[in-house]
């Protein structure tokens, strides 16, 4: 069933995992109104956890049975397929002409967008779950291998590498001439961008699986150890910490002084990014371990096992509520009028709107 869904902006790319390199996971974009019916569906065998993303009409996401898919956002109709050696957990990013993404088989791919040809492929020594970020003539990316990687662009060769001292499944965040990425190891880690060198890290009480998110004044990501940092950017000092009832996987959002976070205890919550004081909390029966999208003046979740979700980003007030399907893992994208979400089981679906 679909609910109503009030005015709100809708972007017309999303270039790669939380939107931008930065990792805000928040958009603007032109007007829709309500979501209407099922567009489409596309299904694959074994799954999806990897997040889409979009460029030119062109929906671009990896497969749990080992294939990266382009699909027409109008048709549902698949554009091309790359066959790699492993599941592709990892979210695709686009620089200009080229979509980069990796694979458990330890591989980053660069791949052409139009034509689905591969480039290069660049060999890790572990399964790549990180989203890469790619700014300038640099791509930047985890390992399980327990590095990250900066590569260039052009060639695929290695740059400079952080060996991290445990799986780095966290995707890095690039911000005024700084990489900040998370550890197994539960560490949250500022490189220099040009060479790797470490400018800070800080140790939490569990894996760092969430994407750190990046404003003017500070870094923010979530640890297994149920708490939510926000450090000072550039010295790494904790300016406060935000406890939930479990793990965190989910990477943080961006949006108007607001920090949104989801955590596996089932909520998702609305937190003052100066102090990190609850504003509101939304309450669903399931756990979250996808991460929360803001377009406009809406922030949508979708929980593991429940609907995809759309609040009043102010209130937390539900707005907007439609079946996403049993078990979500990847953060929903909004654009071109329409929601999409992946599920474990298989299906991406196109959810179609309405202009106002």
């Amino acid at each position: 069933m679909f609910h109503a869904l009030p005015p709100t902006q809708v972007p017309t790319e999303w270039p790669m995992f939380r939107f931008n390199p930065a990792r805000t996971g928040c958009a603007e974009a032109r007007r829709i109104g309500r979501v209407k019916n099922l567009r489409w569906e596309f299904h694959v065998r074994d799954g999806f956890r990897s997040s889409p993303a979009l460029a030119d009409d062109v929906l671009y996401v990896g497969g749990l049975d080992s294939k990266i898919y382009a699909i027409d956002i109008r048709t549902g109709r698949e554009r091309w397929v790359v066959t790699t050696g492993g599941e592709v957990s990892a979210s695709p990013a686009l620089a200009g002409s080229n979509v980069l993404i990796g694979s458990a088989d330890g591989k980053l791919y660069r791949i052409e967008r139009e034509t689905g040809r591969v480039v290069w492929t660049f060999e890790t020594g572990g399964a790549i779950w990180s989203s890469a970020a790619c700014v300038a003539d640099r791509v930047y990316v985890g390992s399980n291998d327990g590095y990250l990687y900066c590569l260039d662009l052009e060639q695929g060769r290695s740059v400079w590498r952080f060996h991290a001292d445990h799986r780095v499944r966290s995707s890095p965040a690039v911000a005024n001439g700084t990489v900040f990425v998370g550890t197994d190891a539960g560490d949250i880690a500022a490189l220099n961008l040009e060479d790797g060198r470490v400018r800070w890290k800080l140790r939490t009480g569990g894996p760092v699986f969430s994407s750190p998110v990046v404003d003017d004044r500070a870094v923010y990501a979530g640890s297994f150890d149920y708490r939510l940092y926000a450090c000072n950017r550039e010295s790494g000092e904790i300016l406060w910490n935000f406890g939930t009832g479990l793990h965190i996987q989910s990477s943080p959002s961006l949006s108007s002084g607001k920090v949104l976070i989801a955590s596996t205890d089932g909520f998702l919550y609305a937190l003052n990014a100066l102090s990190g004081e609850e504003i509101w909390k939304f309450s669903t029966p399931w756990s979250i371990g996808s991460t929360p999208v803001v377009v406009g003046d809406l922030v949508y979740v979708a929980p593991f096992s429940g609907p995809l979700s759309g609040l009043d980003v102010t209130t937390g007030e539900p707005r907007f509520r439609s079946r996403a399907g049993s078990t979500v893992f990847s953060s929903p994208l909004l654009a071109e009028g329409l929601v999409f979400a992946t599920t474990s089981e298989g299906s991406l679906y196109a959810l179609e709107g309405e202009d106002s």
